[in-house]
């Protein structure tokens, strides 16, 4: 009876374990790793930005890969905004090389 305990027990485990192994393989399909070079003031920025949010959120942590991605689909809600911050820079770089 004993054993017969012992092997339900380790047959949930084992399950559990499997599934964890099947939850990181899919989410290592879903991400991929890209390489950008960004503006060192603009990664310190996000740096101070992501600090300041792990704060207010504390004893919760935000992972800086779920605040980047966060920001990014901000931005991608709020594209037409995007695009007129760009647009206005684009015309203060025409103006300064004049």
């Amino acid at each position: 009876m004993a054993k017969d305990k012992f092997s339900r027990l380790s047959e949930r485990m084992y399950g559990r374990s499997s599934q964890k192994e099947n939850d990181d393989e899919k989410q290592a399909k879903q991400r991929k790793r890209y390489t950008i070079y960004v503006d060192r003031e603009l990664i310190d920025d996000l740096n101070q930005a992501h600090k300041k949010v792990n704060h207010d959120f504390f004893p919760a942590e935000v992972q800086k890969s779920l605040f980047l991605e966060t920001l990014i689909q901000f931005g991608l809600d709020n594209i037409h905004e995007v695009k007129e911050r760009l647009d206005s820079l684009e015309n203060q770089e025409v103006e300064s090389t004049e």
